[in-house]
C-alpha cells in the first residue's frame, strides 16, 4: 500500500490506516501483514496536527510496518532562500514558470531515485487531482489507481479568472519587491479573502457567519472572518510563491501538445474512481462529469456538501466510504458495470471552493 498527500492531517491518516486494514496496538501502534509507504506532503506550518503525524508515521516506521516519504513543493521557501544565479539576490518574482507537469515530473524522480516501481494509488484532490490525473497519462505502468477528488481535465476559464483576481490583488500592493519587513502582506490578505469566497459557498457563509444581533451595523462576522484568513495566510506564507503555485494550477491542461482531451483521458490505464463536491463553485460537478465520461470505465459519485469546494477537505467521512469501496474491488466490478452517473446539470447552483 503507498498513502498519498495527507496534508499533515493525523485524524485522516487514522481513518486511511484503519480503512487498509492498519489496526493500533496496545501501544497505539499501527501494524499491517505487509509496509507502507506513507507519503507526506505539505508541510508548511509545522502546526500540532502535522506534528501529530509525523510522530505517528515515526512509530509505524520504529515497528518495521510503514516506510515513509516526505515529498513537499516548498514553493513558500523558494522564493526568498534561493538565490538568482545572476544576481546572487532572492528570486522572488524571477523564478520560473512551474506547472502542474513539473510538479509530476518531480514527483517521477524521487519515485524513480527511490527504486519505486509501482505505485498502488495516487490520491489527490483540486490541483493534489491535477497531479494525480497528470502523472497516470504520464507514468501509466508505474500508477495502478487513481482517487480524484473536486479536480478536472484543465483548469477552466472560470478558475483562471479567479486566480488573475487574485494575483491582481497581490501586485497592487506597493510594497511588493521592496524590502519592507512586511512587503506583500496587504495583497497576499486581500488575495487569500478572495479566494476564500470561491472555495466555500453561500450556504456555508450562511451557516457560520450569520449575526446573532440583527440590529448590528458594523463588525460583522463574515468581515472578521475575511480579514483573518488573510491575516493567517500571511503568518505562513509567501506571496510570491502564491503566485507562482497559481500560475502552476492556470497551466493544467491534459490536452496540451498531446492531441484532443477525449483521447488522452481514454489512454488512462489507472482504475479511476472520481468525485465531485455539489455546491463546488470552482470545480463543478460538470468538470468531474467529463473526466469520468472518458477515462475508461471510471466510477464516478456526487458528494452532498454545503462547503463548497472545501468539501473534499471536509467530508471525510463521506469520502473515505467511496475510497474503501473502490479499493477492495476487484477489477472486474468496473468492466461489468457500468458506472454510476448523476443526471445531466441543468439550473443546480454551485457556490463555494478552495485553492491551490
Amino acid at each position: 500500500d503507498i498513502i498519498g498527500d495527507i496534508h499533515g492531517c493525523a485524524t485522516q491518516l487514522r481513518a486511511l490506516l484503519g480503512e487498509l486494514g492498519h489496526a493500533p496496538d496496545a501501544a497505539g501502534v499501527y501494524r499491517h501483514r505487509e509496509r507502507t509507504v506513507v507519503f507526506v506532503g505539505d508541510l508548511v506550518d509545522r502546526g500540532s496536527e502535522q506534528l501529530e503525524v509525523l510522530e505517528l508515521v515515526k512509530a509505524m516506521v520504529d515497528a518495521g510496518s510503514a516506510q515513509i516519504v516526505i515529498g513537499n513543493h516548498e514553493f513558500n521557501a523558494v522564493s526568498w532562500a534561493l538565490r538568482h544565479p545572476d544576481t546572487g539576490k532572492p528570486y522572488r518574482g524571477d523564478f520560473p514558470t512551474v506547472t502542474i507537469r513539473d510538479m509530476v515530473n518531480a514527483h517521477r524522480t524521487l519515485a524513480e531515485h527511490l527504486g519505486i516501481e509501482r505505485i498502488h494509488v495516487v490520491l489527490g484532490g483540486s490541483m493534489g487531482g491535477q497531479q494525480a490525473l497528470e502523472w497516470a497519462i504520464q507514468e501509466p505502468d508505474r500508477i495502478q489507481h487513481i482517487v480524484l477528488m473536486a479536480s478536472n481535465a484543465w483548469h477552466s476559464p472560470w478558475g483562471i479568472a479567479f486566480n488573475e483576481t487574485q494575483r491582481m490583488a497581490i501586485l497592487a500592493d506597493p510594497t511588493m519587491g521592496t524590502d519592507a519587513p512586511e512587503a506583500g502582506r496587504k495583497g497576499l490578505e486581500a488575495a487569500r479573502a478572495v479566494a476564500m469566497l470561491s472555495y466555500r459557498s453561500y450556504e456555508a457563509y450562511t451557516r457560520s457567519q450569520t449575526e446573532s444581533d440583527p440590529d448590528k451595523i458594523g463588525d460583522y462576522r463574515a468581515s472578521s472572518y475575511q480579514r483573518y484568513q488573510g491575516y493567517k495566510l500571511w503568518k505562513r506564507f509567501d506571496p510570491f510563491s502564491y503566485l507562482t503555485l497559481s500560475h502552476a494550477m492556470d497551466s493544467h491542461h491534459v490536452g496540451r501538445n498531446r492531441g484532443t482531451v477525449p483521447s488522452v483521458l481514454a489512454a488512462v490505464r489507472a482504475r479511476t474512481v472520481i468525485s465531485g463536491i455539489d455546491s463546488d463553485l470552482l470545480f463543478p460537478l460538470r468538470e468531474q462529469e467529463y473526466m469520468a465520461a472518458h477515462i475508461p470505465n471510471a466510477r464516478y459519485e456526487v458528494i452532498p456538501s454545503a462547503y463548497g469546494h472545501d468539501g473534499f477537505l471536509v467530508e471525510f467521512a463521506l469520502i473515505a466510504p467511496i475510497v474503501k469501496g473502490f479499493m477492495l474491488e476487484e477489477p472486474p466490478f468496473f468492466t461489468q458495470k457500468e458506472p454510476t452517473r448523476p443526471p445531466a446539470l441543468t439550473s443546480i447552483a454551485l457556490p463555494g471552493t478552495e485553492n491551490f
